[in-house]
């Protein structure tokens, strides 16, 4: 599971796919009390392990490289 900071694209990525924690905190002892809440719902740590690897066969280099290609061919 992740814990990301709330940044636009990293917490758009993490809430839509379900894979974890946007905070909003940037205090350490708050930090800590968001890292000890992943791991209080085992249910829900299973669902974020299931999602991770449905992320990861969207989300990779292979297939990113493509479009990325793509708009760079676009540009010329």
């Amino acid at each position: 599971p992740l814990l990301v900071s709330n940044r636009k694209e990293i917490a758009s990525l993490v809430l839509d796919n379900n894979i974890g924690l946007v905070t909003h905190n940037l205090d350490p002892e708050k930090m800590a009390q968001d890292v000890k809440n992943i791991f209080s719902d085992h249910e829900r740590i299973e669902k974020w392990k299931e999602n991770l690897v449905k992320a990861k066969i969207k989300y990779n280099w292979e297939k990113e490289s493509i479009k990325l290609k793509r708009i760079f061919n676009n540009l010329r």
